[in-house]
């Protein structure tokens, strides 16, 4: 492998810095949901993405959920359902590929990034070794 140069370096050790910040951030928030029930606490992801909805109530206690888009698992945006309503948002929920979305405990979505944070930090660490 070649040398990398001083720029590089430098360039990879920013882009692990933020990596590093990612994944202490997902590690907190997900020790921090340890007393969400199974049930309880799913969101609708779609490319590894949370997905958030335009809330629109119906006045007969049920809402209609419109306009999906990708939201943050971490800050304002991100909508808890039961497993069932998680489930049914996001059998109506593509990507443009035609890839539906998927209904995951937001325990598991933590998880699942942050091990694709950990081999992003690992390939990135190789570089540098």
């Amino acid at each position: 492998m070649e040398n990398l140069n001083q720029e590089r370096i430098q360039a990879i050790n920013g882009v692990l810095n933020q990596l590093n910040e990612a994944l202490n951030m997902h590690v907190v928030a997900l020790a921090g949901y340890d007393n969400v029930l199974l049930g309880q606490g799913h969101v609708v992801m779609l490319n590894g993405f949370a997905v958030g909805f335009d809330v629109i109530p119906q006045g007969n206690g049920f809402n209609l959920y419109q306009n999906p888009r990708p939201v943050g698992l971490i800050g304002v945006g991100i909508q808890f359902f039961d497993q069932d309503a998680a489930e049914q948002l996001a059998a109506n929920v593509r990507d443009g590929n035609g890839n539906p979305a998927q209904a995951v405990h937001i325990r598991q979505a933590h998880q699942n990034r942050i091990n694709d944070l950990n081999v992003q930090i690992a390939n990135l660490n190789a570089l540098l070794n």
